[in-house]
């Protein structure tokens, strides 16, 4: 079930897990800069009725800063 997790938001890929019976454990994972956005599954391993969630926090918004989409 776990392979089914990647790219999922991290609160819904948990819940899922947990109403399947499962033992979730979060783990994060990041790189070089500190990132504000959405935590999202990067790894999902199961083990048992154990499952482990590797999750990294993505920018959703792609914007920059201050930049706004043109009305057209």
């Amino acid at each position: 079930m776990t392979e089914r997790m990647i790219g999922l938001p991290l609160e819904q890929a948990a819940a899922r897990l947990k109403q399947a019976g499962y033992s979730v454990t979060c783990v994060p994972t990041q790189g070089h800069r500190e990132v504000v956005g959405e935590a999202r599954v990067v790894r999902a391993r199961e083990s048992g009725a154990e499952a482990e969630l590797v999750y990294a926090v993505f920018r959703t918004d792609v914007r920059a800063e201050g930049e706004s989409i043109a009305e057209g």
